[in-house]
């Protein structure tokens, strides 16, 4: 896996969680 994939998969963490209580630290 790349760091830009890396990057890209933890973004759509944060897009999915977007505005719930869970809070994903380290973006």
């Amino acid at each position: 896996m790349t760091k830009l994939a890396a990057h890209n998969g933890i973004a759509d963490v944060h897009r999915i969680y977007e505005g719930s209580a869970l809070v994903i630290p380290g973006d």
